[in-house]
């Protein structure tokens, strides 16, 4: 079974961001070596799409969620069968209630 990621317009903008904020304040080999761990640990899924820690608040019968731990970021990601798709990146200070919400308001339109 052949996984395909995909990462939400979200994530997209998050990882952009994170390059920005760590460019803007550590350079910018420290921006490029941090998107690199992050991209690096995504495409890790390819083979190991079961590697993040379930998240059994969001996951049902038809999708998983899951997470991967990249310090200082958390990345989301949601599976459906062989269809993996990043939903957010976010700090791993960000206030639970903020990363609840991206993660429901994903789950509410993207799935059926």
């Amino acid at each position: 079974m052949e996984i395909k990621i995909t990462w939400s317009t979200l994530a997209k903008q998050q990882l952009k961001d994170i390059g920005q904020y760590v460019a803007d304040n550590f350079g910018e080999r420290t921006a490029n070596k941090s998107l690199e761990r992050i991209v690096k640990k995504v495409n890790s899924l390819y083979v190991f799409p079961e590697s993040g820690s379930f998240d059994k608040k969001y996951s049902t019968d038809s999708y998983t969620v899951r997470h991967l731990t990249i310090h200082p970021n958390v990345v989301y990601y949601i599976q459906f069968a062989n269809q993996i798709t990043i939903m957010a990146v976010a700090h791993e200070k960000q206030s639970p209630q903020t990363v609840s919400s991206m993660i429901t308001r994903f789950i509410e339109h993207h799935t059926p």
